[in-house]
């Protein structure tokens, strides 16, 4: 065997990313292919194996990230990595609600609010309350 890379994570995670459309909500808010491509790779990287900004470029060349996404990341850099998130951040309030619309409509979720309270919090109150 040559080059063996984990996938089965990434692509549960990739498939996960096409079904709530996350590329075409970066590209709304501005975002070109690649760095939609790049913001992928970093979040399932979030997602999958929690790493430092600096860490990431090797562990996506490590597994099969780049096959599942049909790009190489040779190139990819912790610079790169920095200057995306930085580009993720700045949109994200204008991606955040037709995110939060998809995320309803593909896991059938209502606008129901729980709220929960413990009962080391009525033992804390004072009486009267």
């Amino acid at each position: 065997m040559e080059e063996a890379r984990e996938s089965r994570d990434r692509h549960a995670g990739h498939q996960v990313w096409q079904q709530l459309g996350l590329n075409e909500i970066l590209q709304h808010a501005g975002l070109s292919d690649r760095a939609c491509l790049l913001s992928e790779a970093m979040t399932l990287n979030r997602l999958i194996f929690p790493l430092s900004e600096h860490a990431m470029p090797d562990w996506m060349r490590r597994t099969a990230l780049a096959d599942i996404l049909g790009v190489i990341f040779p190139r990819c850099t912790t610079m790169l990595c920095t200057a995306t998130w930085t580009g993720c951040t700045r949109t994200a309030s204008a991606s955040k609600t037709e995110l939060a619309e998809r995320e309803k409509t593909l896991f059938h979720l209502d606008d129901t609010l729980y709220l929960y309270e413990s009962d080391l919090d009525l033992l804390r109150r004072p009486s009267g309350e």
